[in-house]
């Protein structure tokens, strides 16, 4: 059986697949309001080639408070502080990123007993032609 390519992806010319932008935009509004539907103020997210169509949207947005961090860490604990302010947040990051804040997620959110609603990319699935993303396929589900 043949990989599926994820649908805002479109086959050009060459063989190669690209990023349809105009699916990947509407993609990302459609999420935005979705988001702001569940009161979600805060928006923490790292940079990640996958969602920089949702990232770029969501930090145009007025209804949202977009802070881009530098560490994954960084952005669960301005999440779970917020939710501590009664504030709605989510955190966007990429597969590995989520890879390596396990434990920051157990030592906050999981022993506090914090709700942290996290939007991973999901890198290393079948089809994914960069090998060094294989491993996060072996352990995260979609």
């Amino acid at each position: 059986m043949r990989p599926r390519k994820p649908r805002i992806l479109r086959r050009v010319l060459g063989g190669k697949w690209r990023r349809d932008v105009s699916k990947s935009t509407d993609v990302a509004k459609r999420l935005a309001d979705e988001l702001a539907a569940c009161d979600i103020k805060l928006i923490a997210s790292l940079p990640d080639n996958w969602i920089a169509e949702l990232i770029e949207t969501l930090d145009r947005d007025d209804r949202f408070l977009h802070v881009s961090v530098n560490r994954e860490e960084s952005a669960v604990g301005l999440c779970s502080g917020a939710y501590m302010g009664g504030t709605g947040s989510a955190v966007l990051m990429g597969a590995s990123g989520f890879m390596t804040v396990i434990y920051a997620i157990t030592k906050i959110n999981y022993s506090y007993e914090i709700p942290l609603f996290v939007l991973i990319t999901l890198r290393g699935a079948m089809g994914d032609h960069h090998k060094h993303h294989i491993s996060n396929g072996l352990y995260l589900r979609p």
